[in-house]
């Protein structure tokens, strides 16, 4: 049953658990899963300390990400190019002034025993504007 685990389920583990973790952290969750058609789509949109976290997550298998440098470097150039846009176009049309990152949370997620965890506390900025 375990291996019937498809990608996408995988990736709501994954998003379910960043955002768990982020609300026990302080954080106050906005929104999830924030699409603009054409754009792209942020994973979580996060507050914290006047700071908005354009959140994208990074799940992967069994610590298939092993270092910080692995897990930027499966971000691949387009999806941080949309994540930006994505979060450039929010601030455009919520008319935000406000600190704002982009930042990218990595979990490493087991088929076996269906436990997932984070890796490389805290979350890996990307960009900050």
């Amino acid at each position: 049953m375990h291996a019937r685990l498809r990608n996408i389920d995988i990736g709501t583990i994954g998003e379910s658990l960043a955002s768990r973790y982020l609300k026990e952290h302080g954080f106050d969750i906005l929104l999830r899963n924030y699409a603009i058609s054409g754009v792209g789509e942020i994973d979580i949109l996060a507050y914290k300390d006047e700071t908005l976290y354009f959140v994208e997550v990074k799940t992967s298998e069994d610590r298939a990400i092993t270092s910080e440098y692995h897990a930027v470097a499966h971000f691949d150039v387009q999806k941080k190019k949309n994540s930006l846009k994505t979060m450039r176009k929010f601030c455009s049309l919520k008319d935000v002034s406000m600190r704002r990152t982009l930042s990218l949370l990595t979990v490493s997620f087991s088929r076996e025993t269906l436990k997932a965890q984070i890796l490389f506390e805290p979350f890996i900025v990307i960009d900050t504007i």
